[in-house]
C-alpha cells in the first residue's frame, strides 16, 4: 500500500511544552475503481505520552473487535459456536497482541518521551491500518492546522 503518511520524527526534544498526537489511519483499495483511498479513523491529542498511548491502545482493541469480535468476550456466542484457535493470527489477533504487550508499549512510551515518532502497521486482507503517535511543539501544531 502506498500513500500512507508518516508523521515527522523529531529526535532529542525536551518533553516540556510538547503535545502528543495519535492517529489511527486506514488505507485500502476502493472496490471497482482500481484506486486506493485513505481514511483517518480517529485522532487524539494530549500533554502526556502515557495518555496518547493509552488512547492508541484502546483504539487498537476497538478496531480488533470491529474486524473480528473476540469469541472469549462475545456474549452472543455459545461455547459450541466458539471457534478453535486459528493456526495463523489474523489482523484482529495482531492488534490485540500489540495492545496487550506492556513491555513493548513501555519502550514505545520511552521513545515518545525522547521525541521520536512511533508507528505500527497492521495488514489485513484488503486494508492496512496504521497506528501512529508523535510529539510536537504547540506552535508547530498551530502551523500545521492552518
Amino acid at each position: 500500500m502506498t500513500g500512507v503518511p508518516t508523521p515527522p520524527v523529531r529526535a532529542g526534544v525536551d518533553q516540556a511544552g510538547l503535545v502528543f498526537r495519535a492517529r489511527v489511519y486506514a488505507a485500502g483499495p476502493v472496490w471497482g475503481t482500481g484506486r486506493s483511498a485513505g481514511y483517518v479513523l480517529g485522532t487524539y491529542g494530549s500533554l502526556s505520552p502515557v495518555l496518547a498511548l493509552r488512547w492508541l491502545r484502546g483504539e487498537a482493541l476497538l478496531l480488533a473487535d470491529r474486524l473480528d469480535p473476540d469469541p472469549r468476550h462475545c456474549p452472543y456466542l455459545t461455547p459450541g459456536l466458539r471457534p478453535s484457535p486459528a493456526p495463523v493470527a489474523g489482523c484482529a489477533d495482531r492488534l490485540r497482541a500489540w495492545a496487550g504487550d506492556t513491555v513493548g508499549l513501555r519502550t514505545t512510551r520511552a521513545g515518545l518521551k525522547d521525541g521520536r515518532a512511533v508507528s505500527v502497521v497492521f495488514e489485513d486482507e484488503d486494508c492496512a491500518y496504521t497506528l501512529s503517535a508523535w510529539p510536537e511543539h504547540p506552535h508547530q501544531a498551530r502551523q500545521t492546522a492552518a
